[in-house]
């Protein structure tokens, strides 16, 4: 009996010991170059003024196995979602048939939600959850070409949370310390409703590279 007690034990014992190991693993960040996060979001736009904002949900996450949704892969089931402050932009003018746009440096904001609500119509949804990570994005550069924009940017973190999620605990600033997002972006018309304030919806994809693969100094 004593024989049998001591390997449960061992048993015991290695598999916590291997757990914590995959656990590890599983929680490495992208190494700089390659790809860290995919996602899916939202533009609006108020065209009085130039204003915007965006909002989105992560369909990957480099170093947090998936799925990331609660049911059927969508804006309502996600765990995790994005929001940016409001965008001041400077419309340049066009070379030819592309257009520019500088966008002035701002805020990114990352969220956690263990029961997702992601609605496109209500921004705030995207920001019910936990707040895990804050960004800063240097100013950047769209370029509008006939049938669609190109973004890309930087987004270096300023503050991070850890957070559970499936038994695991995480830290953006272990998995996304400083990432370039590559946003392709919809040019089509009335693509999708817009919001109050904001009455112009554009769709857009993209994912994002990890630039530096160490937590940030802070």
């Amino acid at each position: 009996m004593k024989k049998a007690k001591a390997i449960v034990c061992v048993a015991v014992a290695l598999g916590t010991f291997f757990g914590g190991l995959l656990a590890a693993t599983a929680a490495q960040p992208a190494p700089a170059g390659e790809a860290a996060c995919y996602f899916v979001g939202r533009g609006y736009i108020n065209p009085n003024d130039g204003t915007s904002i965006t909002y989105s949900y992560f369909s990957i996450i480099s170093g947090i196995p998936g799925p990331l949704f609660s049911g059927p892969p969508s804006e309502g089931t996600a765990f995790f979602t994005g929001r940016s402050d409001v965008l001041e932009s400077t419309i340049l003018p066009t070379n030819g048939d592309v257009g520019i746009i500088l966008f002035a440096p701002s805020t990114f904001s990352v969220y956690f939600n263990p029961m997702p609500t992601g609605n496109w119509s209500n921004p705030d949804t995207f920001s019910s959850g936990i707040l895990i990570g804050r960004y800063q994005i240097a100013a950047q550069e769209f370029v509008q070409l006939p049938t669609f924009t190109r973004a890309v940017g930087t987004l270096t973190l300023t503050f991070s949370r850890k957070f559970s999620f499936n038994g695991n605990t995480y830290d953006l600033r272990k998995l996304l310390p400083v990432y370039t997002f590559d946003d392709t972006i919809s040019n089509t018309p009335n693509a999708v409703t817009g919001i109050s304030g904001f009455p112009i919806g554009i769709p857009y994809g993209g994912d994002c590279l990890a630039v530096a693969s160490t937590p940030v100094p802070w």
